[in-house]
C-alpha cells in the first residue's frame, strides 16, 4: 500500500512567559504633624480645600505596598507644622506617612 505524499511542515513552540514585575515600595513613618489628604488631587496644600485626617507621629514602622504596577504612586497628602508649612507625603492606611519610598524591583514575585 502506498502512502499518501504531504508537504513538509514545520512546527515550532514559541516560549512565552507567564509573568509580570512586581513592584515593591518601602517607607517608614517618619514625619510628624497635622496630616491633610490631597483632596483635589492638584499635588498641591490648598488651605480650607484639603481635608485635615489625623495627626501624625514620627513612629518608625516600616511598611511596604507591593504590586504588578512597577510606576511609583503619587504623594497623596501633606503634612503641615506649626507654623503652616505643608511637607507632601506618600499616607499609608490612614496611620502612617512617609517622606521617602524606596522602591526594589523583585521579578516574578507574587
Amino acid at each position: 500500500m502506498k502512502k499518501a505524499w504531504s508537504a513538509p511542515m514545520l512546527q515550532m513552540e514559541v516560549f512565552e512567559a507567564n509573568e509580570y514585575i512586581a513592584a515593591c515600595y518601602t517607607g517608614v513613618c517618619d514625619i510628624s504633624g497635622e496630616v491633610f489628604l490631597d483632596s483635589n488631587g492638584n499635588g498641591v496644600y490648598d488651605r480650607g480645600i484639603d481635608s485635615r485626617k489625623y495627626y501624625n507621629e514620627a513612629c518608625g514602622q516600616q511598611y511596604s505596598i507591593t504590586g504588578q504596577d512597577s510606576v511609583m504612586p503619587a504623594k497623596n497628602a501633606f503634612v503641615v507644622d506649626w507654623f503652616g508649612n505643608a511637607t507632601p507625603v506618600w499616607n499609608f492606611d490612614d496611620y502612617h506617612v512617609t517622606t521617602t519610598l524606596t522602591q526594589n524591583e523583585r521579578p516574578n514575585h507574587s
